[in-house]
């Protein structure tokens, strides 16, 4: 759809009754219309930054939540480790109240910002990459210390928390988080210079394989952020990492469509009052359901696969 299309009778519809617009960076001059309207109606807006893509800066702003891929923030920002990206974005987006970039088979990192006028003691600071670091490893010890009670147990695997209809059994995910917010801090070894010539090698690939070339600038967002977001202090949120859910390798049919499921457990999350922790469990057993399978589709879970304790909202302490 292009801008003039998008009326305000359609917008109005669109958004009649919704509790949250999600919106995958396509399109973004017709999207950017509706996500504007949906700020000003109240609703929440989901954007996803899954690769560098023409007017996504814009959406991005606009933004209460985000997920991106694997890849998008460090293209995005240009910055060498997941912690300083995901940092960086943070900066860039003062409006999202939670960040979510998914790692694949390493799971999922999530920045819960803390809310505007909180009356939390002054919070202490942390860099962000030592906290993902200290949470993988966590988190990494739980799932030891799982295996070695199944094998002590017969080699039992009774805490599965969905079957795929194909009789795959999955593995719940882990998930550690830090005990409340912090304000997050750049590593030391993080280099400025280094992160925009990155950013602009990214920008002119990503162009190139839109098709784009003569347009390297359209893919280009890190001068503009930067000065915006050098306004911002650093964000003050808590942390949380995750692993993948459980599934054998060989059981692996296709990953098409895995970041889509995700995403979608983390709209029914986000509109069901889950906290950050839950929304990653169930976002990753969805995945990995999805994966069982050929195709984007096929894969996924109905309700009934799952256990009824992966869809029960529970309040962030």
């Amino acid at each position: 759809m292009v801008p003039e299309e998008m009326t305000a009778e359609l917008i109005r519809h669109a958004l009649d009754g919704a509790a949250l617009v999600y919106f995958d960076g396509r399109l973004t001059e017709a999207a950017l219309l509706l996500a504007r309207a949906a700020r000003a109606a109240g609703v929440a807006v989901l954007v996803e930054g899954e690769r560098l893509r023409p007017g996504l800066q814009e959406l991005l702003q606009q933004a209460d939540y985000v997920v991106t891929s694997t890849h998008f923030p460090q293209e995005w920002t240009g910055e060498q480790c997941i912690g300083d990206a995901m940092l960086e974005l943070a900066v860039r987006l003062p409006r999202a109240r939670m960040i979510i970039t998914t790692r694949g088979a390493e799971g999922s990192v999530c920045l819960l910002r803390q809310e505007h006028g909180s009356q939390q003691d002054p919070p202490f600071e942390r860099c962000l990459q030592d906290v993902i670091h200290e949470l993988t490893s966590q988190i990494t010890g739980m799932s030891s210390s799982s295996s070695s009670s199944s094998s002590s147990n017969g080699g039992s695997t009774t805490d599965h928390v969905c079957v795929s209809s194909n009789g795959i059994a999955i593995q719940p995910a882990r998930v550690g988080s830090t005990s409340g917010s912090m304000r997050l801090q750049f590593s030391s070894s993080r280099n400025s210079a280094a992160a925009e010539a990155y950013a602009q090698e990214a920008a002119r690939q990503a162009a190139e394989l839109n098709a784009d070339a003569s347009n390297t600038q359209g893919y280009t967002m890190i001068q503009q952020a930067t000065a915006e977001g050098s306004t911002h202090s650093s964000p003050v949120a808590r942390v949380f990492v995750a692993s993948a859910a459980g599934l054998p390798a060989e059981a692996v049919a296709d990953t098409t469509g895995a970041g889509d499921s995700f995403i979608g457990s983390v709209m029914y999350g986000i509109t069901t009052d889950m906290s950050p922790d839950k929304i990653m469990l169930l976002g990753a057993v969805v995945a990995a359901c999805k994966c069982t399978a050929l195709g984007a589709r096929p894969g996924l879970p109905t309700r009934q696969q799952l256990t009824p304790q992966l869809l029960v909202a529970r309040q962030n302490n």
